[in-house]
């Protein structure tokens, strides 16, 4: 699984337990098992994961558009 999947499955997780601006971005690596490097290259910010289109069959997108 890449580590976009991966973070944008562990970023899910997490949004189930609390909202976005109590979920760190060590939390999220901690809990997507991919490194800091990868998120930054990944991503600009976590709102911008928690945006995240997901491009696979069956995975939902995260969050509305009313963050």
């Amino acid at each position: 699984m890449d580590a976009k999947r991966r973070m944008g499955e562990a970023m899910g997780r997490l949004l189930t337990k609390k909202p976005l601006k109590c979920i760190s971005v060590e939390e999220l690596v901690r809990e997507s098992g991919v490194t800091r490097d990868a998120y930054d290259r990944t991503f600009a910010s976590m709102t911008e994961l928690a945006h995240y289109e997901p491009r696979y069959p069956g995975q939902q997108k995260l969050v509305r558009s009313s963050l």
